[in-house]
């Protein structure tokens, strides 16, 4: 019998348990938005493969993927509150998981998301497989990003960075940008 790889924390699973399940709720993720699709022209065919993730995945996985959803789309409507909103999670997150990483400015998170939604766009809109070289890019813009955290959040311990930036302009945990402070 192969005995299952140990986490250094008992609370959470080692790395290739935390690779499989966020591979699997990313999944969930994209079957989840094409049911809701089909909610207004085919409320019953929705409900139905609705009621077929959660039999597949569980209801607390398909709730937890449903209230990403929400938080995704509840965005504010003007394209500097919703750049503030953006950089707010990544901020919080950053915070929390940070480590070693770089605390990114606002014009950095976006070029390097620009970065990644141009590798994506190869994928998806034009059919294409990523080099081996775009790829590993690809992980290390989700990493420096710390892209989707709902998808992994809970799954590994808590990382703050050690130190905040020295010019302080993040005082507190609670701290929530502004246009003002990403655009001057």
């Amino acid at each position: 019998m192969k005995k299952k790889p140990k986490s250094s924390n008992p609370r959470y699973p080692p790395p290739e348990e935390v690779r499989r399940i966020v591979d699997r709720r990313e999944r969930l993720q994209y079957q989840l938005i094409e049911a809701i699709k089909i909610s207004d022209v085919a409320p019953l065919e929705s409900a139905q493969k609705i009621n077929a993730l959660i039999l597949e995945y569980g209801e607390a996985e398909v709730k937890r993927s449903w209230r990403c959803w929400q938080e995704i789309f509840d965005r504010p409507e003007s394209e500097e509150e919703e750049a503030a909103h953006l950089y707010g999670i990544y901020f919080k997150t950053w915070q929390r998981f940070g480590g070693k990483r770089p605390l990114l400015t606002a014009d950095e998170l976006e070029q390097l998301q620009n970065e990644k939604a141009e590798l994506i766009t190869k994928v998806m809109l034009h059919g294409k497989q990523l080099t081996p070289e775009e790829s590993r890019r690809y992980y290390e813009l989700d990493d420096l990003t710390l892209a989707k955290p709902h998808l992994w959040e809970d799954l590994i311990p808590p990382d703050p960075p050690p130190v905040m930036r020295s010019d302080n302009k993040f005082p507190t945990p609670d701290w929530k940008p502004d246009s003002k402070d990403l655009f001057g």
